[in-house]
């Protein structure tokens, strides 16, 4: 490969498609790139490699998530790289997503066919878009219950949507805590999102969630 054609792999965006696909989901599936990338109207497209922080963040909400759903037998939570069929010509792919235990028989091995119950989209630079206003929009008419947009450097760049009458309202933190209505008795900390300094240890965070002894 020349090196002009790597820094135009390099350069793609959501208006770039990163491969001409085939016609039908399996064969979608079967060709899909190894990186995270959406289908949009038959096309893949590529997203570009998250930074330190956005990794981190994900790590974070996906070890507290996961270990209380985990602990209340209460579903699945998946991360990245995995498929959210929206029709037979479009999928995405959330940061993380919750899917509870009425809807794991369609869960497949390579993609998920119903509706998560709870979504995070954690914002990268170029992603705000996406994210904020294509996401948005298809979230909402599917039926995610509560989708979370997380600027993990921002806490009012932040924006917390839960469905109301068939739309999305943003919710609010309540003092320094916002709970998920998806995920009974699963709450946040302003803190265990966005850390003064270092992010707490995760025994805290479970111990706080009455998930450890004291």
């Amino acid at each position: 490969m020349t090196s002009e054609k790597k820094n135009s792999i390099k350069k793609l965006d959501i208006q770039q498609p990163f491969f001409t696909p085939k016609i039908n989901l399996n064969e979608y599936l079967a060709n899909a790139p190894d990186s995270k990338c959406d289908l949009i109207d038959g096309q893949y497209f590529h997203h570009s490699p998250a930074s330190k922080t956005h990794v981190r963040l994900r790590q974070i909400l996906v070890a507290i998530i996961d270990f209380f759903v985990s602990e209340h037998d209460l579903g699945t939570v998946l991360s990245e790289n995995f498929p959210v069929k929206l029709d037979e010509k479009n999928w995405r792919e959330p940061d993380i997503m919750f899917i509870p235990n009425n809807q794991l028989d369609l869960l497949y091995d390579t993609i998920f066919t119903s509706i998560p119950d709870f979504i995070i989209e954690i914002l990268s630079e170029d992603s705000q878009f996406r994210d904020e206003v294509r996401k948005r929009a298809e979230y909402e008419k599917i039926g995610v219950k509560e989708y979370w947009i997380i600027d993990p450097n921002s806490k009012e760049n932040s924006i917390f949507l839960r469905i109301i009458d068939n739309k999305y309202q943003q919710i609010e933190f309540e003092g320094n805590k916002i709970e998920i209505d998806s995920i009974p008795g699963l709450f946040f900390l302003n803190e265990w999102i966005w850390p003064p300094e270092n992010y707490p240890r995760l025994q805290i965070v479970f111990r706080t969630l009455n998930l450890l002894d004291i």
